[in-house]
């Protein structure tokens, strides 16, 4: 009976974890809490109980250090802005991010199951899919818009996306989003079914099916989205990096021509195509009007380039940038985020990539224990979870990701591959042990 009870909480922790990304984009009625986060909380609360009666020694990760560093320096830094520090953001922020510390490093050995996870994932990445060219087909020979978001449920902290005309935006170039509220966390759902699908999990090739990846990769590819492009590429690139060595000459060729055929079609179309053209390549090297790459992956540095030298080694405080950069007369010239319908210019000082971020709230300390973090995951562990960790990285350095669905999806397959990979040393060295002893 306990065993059939362990076996459900373990497939409604696994399901929840899967859909999460689905669901975080919109509130649920307890404030400041996502649609996603309400069960997740729930087996948080479910999982500490559990962990004090076993009273087992908690493990003391990379990852852990780097959190209590930045709320560290983020201490120090309140100490040096009395008054104008604030406290109430960076206590939500520290709240979120070290409840899904929790979920990932804790919560995930006791009620994760990582199969039916990748059975379940798989499912919903092709719902997503399937839901996306739903989307093409409607709006390119039905001249209809199939709406991403479901009406009637409220979005989370999210005021403005009822405001966009679709129509307007669209005709200037249709990006189709399926569940999702922009092309680009759509990108980040699928990016983990892309990668399962190419890479084996340590020595594991059950998950590997090339067929689905090229499917997925499709989807990648019509979302149009810049990121979802050029990360779609570089896992591709690493795939085929993989089996440098184990595949013939004569396929090594014909892989080559094929993927020379795709990328100069695809280069062919983007230069033939202006809206296509400024949505992806321009996004990068014009600054055209479609462009946030300057708010996303410049400006944090530039705003760090800016801090005295006691805020570069201590930082601002997490979730303190915009009451320091006010504070500091600091601007860039990608301050501007965007214009609402009635003209007004909106600001977000807050919001940059998670690289930059760390750096400018934790200070250089900071961020030297979390390059660390990042290089101990790639050292500990291989095949996918290790491609995640450069993929993961990547996104860090396009977007925020720290408090985000995307970092949680990824870090879970990560650690599952960490663990595992460490369990097997373990039982390596000890089968080692009973044989020199016998």
């Amino acid at each position: 009976m306990r065993e059939k009870y362990l076996l459900s909480r373990e497939k409604v922790f696994t399901f929840l974890v899967c859909i999460m990304p689905i669901l975080h984009q919109y509130a649920s009625p307890i404030p400041n809490i996502t649609l996603g986060e309400i069960g997740l909380i729930f087996f948080t609360v479910l999982g500490v109980v559990e962990i004090s009666k076993k009273n087992e020694n908690i493990s003391f990760s990379s990852y852990g250090l780097f959190l209590y560093l930045l709320l560290l320096t983020s201490l120090l830094s309140a100490l040096s802005q009395v008054g104008s520090y604030n406290i109430n953001d960076s206590i939500k922020l520290f709240a979120r991010l070290f409840f899904y510390f929790i979920i990932i490093v804790y919560i995930r050995k006791l009620y994760f199951n990582l199969d039916l996870s990748i059975r379940i994932y798989r499912w919903l990445a092709t719902i997503a899919c399937v839901f996306l060219f739903i989307q093409v087909f409607a709006f390119y020979f039905l001249h209809k818009i199939v709406p991403s978001v479901v009406n009637f449920l409220p979005l989370y902290n999210n005021t403005s996306y009822s405001l966009i005309d679709f129509n307007a935006v669209y005709s200037q170039l249709f990006r189709p989003q399926s569940f999702f509220l922009e092309p680009g966390v759509l990108a980040q759902f699928l990016f983990p079914a892309l990668l399962f699908s190419l890479f084996k999990f340590n020595q594991e090739k059950k998950y590997i099916s090339v067929k689905f990846a090229l499917f997925i990769s499709i989807s990648l590819i019509a979302t149009l989205s810049a990121q979802a492009i050029f990360i779609t590429l570089i896992i591709w690139s690493l795939w085929l990096f993989s089996l440098r060595k184990s595949i013939s000459v004569p396929k090594k060729v014909g892989i080559s021509f094929l993927v020379v055929f795709v990328c100069l079609s695809f280069v062919i179309l983007v230069f033939n195509n202006e809206p296509l053209h400024k949505a992806t390549l321009g996004r990068f090297v014009e600054g055209t009007s479609y462009d946030s790459t300057g708010v996303r992956v410049i400006r944090g540095f530039q705003v760090f380039e800016q801090l005295d030298i006691y805020h570069k080694f201590v930082g601002t405080g997490y979730g303190n940038v915009t009451s320091y950069v006010l504070d500091n007369n600091i601007t860039t010239e990608n301050d501007l985020y965007g214009i609402n319908s009635n003209g007004q210019r909106l600001y977000n000082y807050e919001y940059m990539n998670t690289v930059a971020y760390v750096l400018v709230t934790g200070g250089i300390i900071t961020f030297i224990v979390f390059a660390l973090m990042f290089l101990n995951l790639f050292k500990n562990t291989q095949g996918f979870s290790q491609i995640s960790v450069v993929i993961l990285l990547i996104i860090s350095i396009y977007g925020g990701t720290l408090v985000s669905t995307t970092w949680i999806i990824f870090m879970f397959y990560i650690n599952e591959g960490k663990d595992e990979l460490e369990k097997k040393k373990v039982n390596i060295f000890r089968g080692g042990l009973k044989l020199e002893n016998s």
